[in-house]
């Protein structure tokens, strides 16, 4: 094993998302879409279920969330291949979601990271908001990079 290893918080990452400030922004949409946010159906969940939502779906954005990418010696330069990564993200044109499925491949210069940590990095890279172009940009050059 080599001494190479990228950024990560070992523990869960609190969010750095003001929920007061979503709560205000939820209750305003939920108005304008002619909802009342104060309804029986609607009242006991949006409060914390929007802003986590948003909290996760963003966890992207914070370094402190990068997953660890443990390298090893490679004992091949044999392409390394994972497929079907499902993706999670929000359009940062829209606020909606979109998803996808990811197939990566490289071949392996002198170490190699295994197929389970390119699944927590291409997760954790779809987490903000982006466009689906962009976002297979940030996958390609930041794998490189790291």
């Amino acid at each position: 094993m080599t001494s190479t290893h990228f950024q990560f918080a070992t523990g869960e990452v609190e969010s750095d998302t003001d929920y007061e400030k979503a709560q205000r922004g939820v209750r305003l949409l939920l108005n304008a879409v002619g909802e009342d946010p104060d309804s029986n159906a609607l009242s006991e969940t949006w409060q914390r279920r929007v802003p986590d939502g948003f909290a996760t779906l963003t966890e992207g954005q914070r370094e402190a969330t990068k997953p660890t990418m443990r390298a090893f010696d490679a004992a091949t330069t044999d392409l390394v291949v994972k497929t079907a990564i499902p993706v999670y993200s929000l359009c940062e044109h829209h606020l909606l979601p979109f998803f996808g499925t990811v197939h990566l491949a490289y071949h392996p210069t002198d170490e190699v990271v295994g197929p389970s940590k390119l699944t927590r990095y291409v997760r954790w890279q779809s987490r903000k908001l982006t466009r689906q172009e962009q976002l297979t940009n940030d996958i390609a050059s930041d794998s490189k990079r790291n």
